[in-house]
């Protein structure tokens, strides 16, 4: 799915055909694999299915037949399969994580996993990828100390609210980091720029920007010796996700008191800075006279 997604973006930006044969080759492949397999599923290791990873390598493919001047729009119909019906949890929604062979899912839906279908989806099938959204938003969205987005687990699951894996991030009262990172992107795919609104206004409240323009906060959550970037380059494609056409736009929102607190924050902690560095360089003055 990477590489399908590398070269896809490479060609258009080059448009030169140099891998073209390579990326058809893996566009057909993985295709018939998933369109082969009894669930429409495939681990991503051994053992391990996530259905998130499915769909975007599902969405990859409709995006290689852009360059390739291929068709894949029946594989995709036929696509769905793997996550309607027996394939869903019992809150309708795609799960966390499956098992490959049956489809059976192995967790419920969480929210790490819930923003990355709701950001792939309208791509694939607006139709359910909008019911998606309003059950992601109906079981997942709250507004609780101060902050507003989506939670990692649905409301009344015990002890989910103060956790961390790989995945989700750390979980803070109930909402998830990755969540409501990814849920930026995905209400702005939806159209619900009345969710995306205090979501953006949260994230650019924490990235914690430092004098020299660092960003303080995904540089710390990215992997500083291989890429250390990539958080920046994260939040700028979520900020500059458009809604996908035909899905209508919401408005409004406002911004959590979580942001003001953070603000006025900064603010005082830079005017205390300020202060004592005025003391110091007043200090030095006086000693050097």
């Amino acid at each position: 799915m990477l590489v399908i997604a590398a070269l896809t973006s490479r060609e258009k930006l080059l448009h030169d055909g140099a891998h073209l044969d390579l990326l058809r080759d893996q566009v057909e492949t993985i295709s018939k694999e998933l369109d082969d397999s009894k669930s429409g599923l495939l681990n991503d290791y051994p053992g391990e299915c996530y259905p998130g990873d499915v769909m975007a390598a599902i969405m990859c493919i409709r995006r290689a037949d852009v360059v390739l001047g291929t068709d894949h729009s029946e594989f995709i119909s036929r696509s769905l399969r793997a996550f309607i019906g027996p394939g869903s949890t019992r809150l309708k929604l795609p799960p966390y994580s499956a098992e490959a062979e049956t489809g059976a899912p192995l967790s419920e839906s969480r929210g790490c996993g819930n923003s990355y279908f709701c950001l792939t989806s309208p791509e694939l099938w607006p139709g359910p990828a909008k019911a998606w959204f309003q059950l992601y938003e109906k079981f997942f969205w709250q507004q609780r100390l101060g902050f507003a987005g989506f939670r990692e687990f649905p409301s009344g699951v015990p002890n989910t609210d103060w956790t961390m894996d790989v995945d989700a991030g750390p979980v803070i009262a109930g909402f998830g980091v990755a969540a409501d990172a990814f849920g930026v992107g995905a209400a702005r795919k939806n159209g619900r720029f009345d969710l995306a609104y205090p979501l953006s206004a949260e994230m650019l409240a924490t990235v914690w920007e430092l004098p020299d323009g660092t960003l303080a906060t995904p540089r710390i959550l990215s992997n500083l010796s291989d890429a250390p970037m990539l958080g920046k380059a994260a939040i700028l494609w979520l900020l500059i996700v458009q809604p996908e056409k035909g899905f209508p736009v919401k408005t409004g929102g406002s911004v959590p008191p979580f942001v003001y607190v953070v603000l006025m924050g900064a603010l005082l902690f830079g005017i205390w800075r300020s202060q004592d560095i005025a003391r110091v360089d007043s200090t030095d003055r006086q000693a050097s006279l």
